[in-house]
């Protein structure tokens, strides 16, 4: 069979030397980029492949309650460098009216406040803007509002917690760093009930965010941050500098006409 396309599974980038790229040939089989390094698999052998790495990451992690299984893939890859100071996976409760998010507040200045103040509470009731603003990082290929509404249907059918995905916590505050979907879909349909949640607990209680969500708006920029924000500029640059180049020429052609 020809290869009718490829899909980007994954791609992502170590450090500065070392890039990882999984890719669906389509019609072919599964590719591994390791830098210029590639490796071949049937989507067989790439299942299997998968299934040992899970067991691996288990046994290196001997952290009791700790199973990859039981946590998304994408926010299992965004606190990956954080598991090398995870010390207890704690399985407690929590009452749902406790739960802290982020969201927008005046001048869409990010704020942590209620779960009742979440923007999947807010598109529930029929208030939708902040949702479609919100970049997500799970799911891809989804919309804001396609996610928001297939959770809602997963929840209203097989309940929380389903598939042993719990909400996540970091240590004994109570914002949540995975599940507002599932949060909001049940503080929607129930109310303030007690729901069974994961709090990781980090060595010296580590990665504890700060209450003040526009202290880090303001003050904190990382790579990710400054790239953007170095995008932004330049479109407005450009903008200003068409406009100007624009002006000029206009006024150059009416000085012309006159003479």
């Amino acid at each position: 069979m020809s290869n009718p396309g490829v899909i980007v599974l994954a791609n992502k980038k170590i450090n500065d030397s070392i890039n990882i790229q999984i890719e669906d040939n389509i019609g072919e089989s599964i590719h591994i980029h390791y830098n210029n390094f590639r490796l071949d698999l049937s989507v067989k052998e790439f299942l299997k492949l998968s299934k040992n790495m899970v067991e691996s990451l288990n046994n290196l992690i001997e952290i009791e309650g700790f199973d990859v299984n039981n946590f998304d893939p994408t926010f299992l890859d965004m606190i990956s460098k954080l598991l090398l100071d995870l010390t207890k996976v704690e399985y407690t409760t929590i009452n749902l009216d406790q739960l802290k998010v982020q969201t927008l507040g005046c001048f869409n200045i990010p704020v942590i406040r209620d779960i009742s103040q979440s923007r999947i509470i807010k598109a529930l009731k029929g208030k939708s803007n902040e949702q479609f603003k919100y970049q997500q990082e799970n799911l891809r290929g989804q919309t804001n509002i396609e996610r928001m509404n297939q959770i809602f249907t997963s929840i209203s059918e097989h309940g929380y917690p389903y598939d042993d995905k719990h909400i996540v916590l970091f240590n004994n505050q109570n914002f949540i760093r995975d599940g507002q979907h599932r949060a909001a879909a049940l503080f929607y349909l129930k109310g303030a009930i007690e729901i069974p949640v994961i709090r990781l607990h980090f060595k010296d209680n580590k990665y504890c965010g700060s209450n003040f969500g526009w202290i880090y708006y303001f003050l904190i920029w990382d790579r990710k941050r400054v790239l953007n924000m170095a995008r932004k500029v330049k479109k407005i640059i450009k903008k200003v500098k068409t406009r100007i180049l624009s002006r000029i020429y206009s006024l150059k052609a009416k000085v012309n006409d006159n003479e």
